[in-house]
C-alpha cells in the first residue's frame, strides 16, 4: 500500500500543478494565445499586459514570468515522477506493471505538453529532462525541443492503457488518446502546414 501511495503522489504532484492557470487566468497559455490570436481582445483599459498581448507589443520583462514559471515546474514535477516511478519499479516496489506503464505514460505526456506550450509561446526554450539538469540552462534548438516532445508523446502512446477511458484510467489524468492528438498537433505545427 505504501508503494501505491508513493507513485500516487508522484503523479498528483505533477497534474497539481495545472491548478496554477486558475489562479492567474491572464497568465495561462490559454489566455494568452487566445488573446494573441484573432478570436479575443485584450479588453485593458489603458497599457497593460492583455493589451499587449493583444498588440503583439513588449510590455514589460517580467509580463510572462508567471507562465514561464509554472511551465517550468510542471516540467520539474513531470521529470520528477518520471525518476521516481523508474526508481519505484528498480526497487523492486511497483509490481503492477499496467499502473506502472500508465503512471510513466502520464508523466512522459505531461513533460512533452508543458513543452508544446512553452514553444508555441516562445519558441526555442531550455530543454530540461532531470531534476539534476542546471537551473541557468541556455535556450535549445526549436528541432530539439520538438524532437523530446515527439519522443515523450510517443513514449506515453506506446506506454498508456489501449482500454476505454473509463475502464481504466482515473477521471483528469491523461490517456494514450490524448497523447495521439497532441502528437498529431505537434507534428502539423513543426513539419505540417506552418513548418
Amino acid at each position: 500500500p505504501a508503494v501505491s501511495t508513493d507513485a500516487d503522489m508522484l503523479i498528483t504532484t505533477m497534474y497539481a500543478n495545472l491548478n496554477h492557470a486558475s489562479y492567474d487566468p491572464s497568465s495561462s497559455y490559454f489566455m494568452i494565445s487566445e488573446i494573441a490570436s484573432d478570436d479575443r481582445y485584450g479588453g485593458e483599459e489603458g497599457p497593460g499586459s492583455l493589451e499587449a498581448v493583444d498588440h503583439l507589443m513588449y510590455y514589460s520583462d517580467t509580463q510572462f514570468d508567471f507562465v514561464w514559471k509554472m511551465h517550468y515546474k510542471g516540467i520539474f514535477y513531470a521529470n520528477s515522477a518520471i525518476e521516481g516511478l523508474q526508481k519505484l519499479k528498480a526497487a523492486g516496489q511497483m509490481t503492477d506493471e499496467e499502473k506502472y506503464n500508465q503512471d510513466l505514460g502520464e508523466a512522459y505526456f505531461m513533460r512533452a505538453f508543458y513543452y508544446y506550450q512553452l514553444a508555441q509561446l516562445f519558441g526555442p526554450v531550455p530543454l530540461i529532462t532531470s531534476t539534476t539538469q542546471d537551473d541557468n540552462t541556455p535556450r535549445t534548438d526549436i528541432d530539439r525541443v520538438y524532437s523530446q516532445m515527439a519522443s515523450d508523446f510517443e513514449n506515453a502512446i506506446n506506454l498508456m492503457s489501449s482500454k476505454k477511458y473509463n475502464e481504466y484510467v482515473e477521471f483528469g489524468h491523461a490517456t494514450r488518446w490524448a497523447a495521439e492528438a497532441f502528437m498529431a498537433r505537434v507534428w502539423l505545427f513543426y513539419t505540417g502546414f506552418y513548418q
